[in-house]
């Protein structure tokens, strides 16, 4: 994904839940967890994601790293 977007593979209805918790990434701890519905190859699946953003001296955010996890449900 690097270079672009990855909104195209999140869900419409769940852009919502997607922004909010990725705006928790610009505050201490600089983390964040939610579930989406991911479009992959084999249709819309369930994914609970964690992300820990790497921030500078600054606070600004250098990189991201990104865990997400298959879940039960799909839609």
């Amino acid at each position: 994904l690097l270079g672009s977007s990855f909104f195209p593979m999140v869900h419409v209805e769940d852009w919502g839940t997607v922004m909010r918790a990725l705006d928790d990434l610009r505050h201490p701890p600089h983390q964040c967890r939610y579930q989406e519905r991911a479009l992959t190859v084999e249709g819309w699946k369930q994914i609970q994601w964690h992300n820990q953003a790497l921030v500078d001296q600054d606070r600004n955010i250098e990189k991201v790293i990104a865990v997400g996890r298959k879940t039960g449900g799909s839609s």
